[in-house]
């Protein structure tokens, strides 16, 4: 989504990225990792990461979605079927 300057939001609690501060970057990446011990747990992949950036392509509305991929564990399948119903185009990366 577009915003004025990096930030992100987890459980409507909204926190600034300073791309500059390694610090700052770890606490992202810690508040969004799921470990690998947690991901079939359906009750720990229900949480979403809006992350707004002041990208000029996002501007108009255009919207990007990184969801778990499917096939890795019925909890997830569920979060991308659930996402994939709200999208009016999907690109499916894999390797």
């Amino acid at each position: 989504t577009y915003g004025d300057k990096l930030m992100y939001t987890i459980d409507g609690t909204s926190y600034n990225i300073n791309i500059d501060d390694q610090q700052s970057i770890l606490e992202f990446q810690n508040q969004i990792n799921l470990p690998d011990s947690m991901r079939d747990l359906s009750n720990q992949v229900t949480k979403t990461v809006h992350l707004r950036v002041p990208c000029p392509l996002l501007r108009n509305g255009i919207e990007l979605i990184d969801a778990p991929g499917l096939g890795e564990n019925e909890a997830l399948n569920q979060v991308v079927e659930s996402i994939i119903t709200q999208c009016d185009a999907v690109i499916y990366l894999f390797n």
